[in-house]
């Protein structure tokens, strides 16, 4: 009973306002004032009704097929020190070989820093240190390897030591 009686109560309140008259009168100013008690010389204002837009509702969920193999997202890797062609005047001096990734490895994928075909990083870092380089010319590689030992992405750069006083 007495939730019957708050429920009517709360919905007069409620409901009150939307019925509500708008009056319409000039202050001594001469402005236009509105308001919802009238005085004199006022006019109740005619309103057109609430414009109101039908909610949409979202569309169904998409199913899944479970048993479809997930198509792997490619990645690119890319080797932004050394640069391409740079000349170190001294190899004996280490050198940071430093990969950035196109997104983040997957649990599965892993990545190989290479100096001559010599792996010096495997894993997830993207960073890897070259303690020495010989005289002349070395190719360093960096590759995204997929769970079978793929190569699902690779970058060369080209770099050339010296050594001072030979």
């Amino acid at each position: 009973m007495y939730r019957l009686l708050s429920l009517i109560c709360v919905a007069s309140v409620l409901c009150s306002p939307l019925h509500a008259e708008i009056y319409r009168h000039t202050d001594e100013q001469g402005r236009t004032v509105y308001s919802d008690s009238p005085r004199d010389g006022g006019s109740p204002v005619d309103l057109p009704p609430v414009n109101t837009t039908p909610a949409v509702s979202p569309p169904p969920p998409a199913k899944l097929d479970r048993h479809a193999t997930p198509v792997p997202a490619s990645i690119k890797v890319q080797i932004i020190q050394p640069r391409d062609g740079q000349v170190f005047p001294n190899g004996r001096i280490p050198t940071a070989v430093n990969v950035k990734l196109q997104r983040p490895l997957r649990g599965d994928e892993s990545l190989r820093i290479a100096v001559n075909g010599k792996t010096l990083s495997r894993g997830s870092a993207t960073s890897a240190r070259i303690e020495r380089l010989s005289r002349g010319r070395h190719q360093i590689s960096a590759e995204v390897l997929g769970p079978n030992g793929e190569k699902l992405s690779r970058d060369t750069v080209s770099v050339v030591a010296h050594w001072p006083n030979n």
